[in-house]
C-alpha cells in the first residue's frame, strides 16, 4: 500500500489492487486453471503454493490505485498490451519466429496512439513495482504521463521471446539497480532501474533509465522514437544476461 493510503496516480483514496502480470497473460501462459488443475506459485518467501484462480490475491499488488485508475482510466493501456501480447504469442510459435512485430498487423487505426497505450501499461507496472518495493523513486512523472496519456520520458521497453521451453512461467523478476560496488552508477544523475515482466511467450525489459544511457542499449523502444515497430531479441543466453540494459 501506498504510505499514506492514497492512489498514486490521482491521489484519491487506494481502494484496489493490480494484477502483477495481466490476467489475460496468465491465462495465455497457463491455460484454465481450477482448484483440481492448480497452478503453482513462488516468490522469494513461499514456493510451489498451488492456486486455483487467476483471481486470487498472491498475484495481486498491495491497495495503490483507485478503483477509477485501475480500470476506466487505464483500460486503453490494458487493452493496447493484451493485443500486443496475443501477437507475441502467435509470433513465438512459428517455427521461424518474425525479428519484428508491426502494429499496422494489429491496429489498423491510430497506431501511433495504440503504442503509446502499450507503454503507458508498462508505466503503471513500473510505479507498482516502485511502491511494492518501497523504492525512493519520484512518482510524479509516472502519474502525470497517465493523466496526460503522454510518454514518460525516462521509461524504455526491450522485448525478448521466453525460451524456457520446459517450464512454463509467469510473473516479474527482482528489480535490478546498476551500480559499482556499494554505490549505485548514475547517469547525468540518476541511478537505472530494470525489471522484467515475465510471460510464457515474451519477456518485456522495462528500463528506467536517462535518454543517454538508454542510446548506448541494443534494440530498446519508446513512443518518442518514431517508429510503431519493435524488434524481438531471441532469449539470451545467461553469458550474455548482464549485457541487457543493467550495465
Amino acid at each position: 500500500m501506498t504510505e499514506n493510503g492514497n492512489c498514486w496516480i490521482c491521489a484519491n483514496e487506494a481502494a484496489t489492487r493490480e494484477h502483477t502480470v495481466k490476467k489475460s497473460d496468465l491465462e495465455l501462459s497457463f491455460g484454465e486453471v481450477s482448484q483440481n488443475k492448480p497452478i503453482y506459485f513462488s516468490n522469494a518467501y513461499q514456493n510451489n503454493i498451488p492456486v486455483g484462480s487467476f483471481k486470487n490475491w498472491r498475484f495481486k499488488s498491495g491497495k495503490n490505485l483507485c478503483g477509477y485508475c485501475n480500470t476506466t482510466r487505464t483500460q486503453a493501456h490494458d487493452n493496447a498490451w493484451k493485443s500486443v501480447s496475443e501477437a507475441l504469442a502467435i509470433m513465438s510459435l512459428q517455427e521461424n519466429r518474425p525479428r519484428y512485430f508491426y502494429a499496422r498487423k494489429v491496429f489498423k487505426e491510430n497506431r501511433e496512439r495504440e503504442m503509446l497505450n502499450m507503454h503507458l501499461f508498462f508505466v503503471k507496472q513500473m510505479g507498482e513495482i516502485f511502491i511494492e518495493g518501497k523504492i525512493p523513486v519520484d512518482l510524479r512523472s509516472f502519474a502525470s504521463s497517465i493523466l496526460n496519456n503522454e510518454p514518460n520520458p525516462k521509461l524504455y521497453l526491450n522485448f525478448t521471446y521466453n525460451d524456457s521451453s520446459d517450464d512454463i512461467a509467469a510473473g516479474r523478476s527482482e528489480l535490478i539497480c546498476n551500480h559499482t560496488g556499494s554505490k549505485p552508477l548514475t547517469y547525468d544523475g540518476e541511478i537505472t532501474f530494470g525489471n522484467t515482466y515475465i510471460t510464457n511467450h515474451v519477456n518485456v525489459n522495462m528500463i528506467y533509465s536517462t535518454e543517454k544511457n538508454a542510446k548506448n542499449m541494443d534494440n530498446v523502444w519508446h513512443p518518442s522514437m518514431g517508429t510503431t515497430r519493435l524488434c524481438i531479441d531471441n532469449f539470451p543466453s545467461e553469458s550474455e544476461l548482464d549485457k541487457i540494459a543493467f550495465l
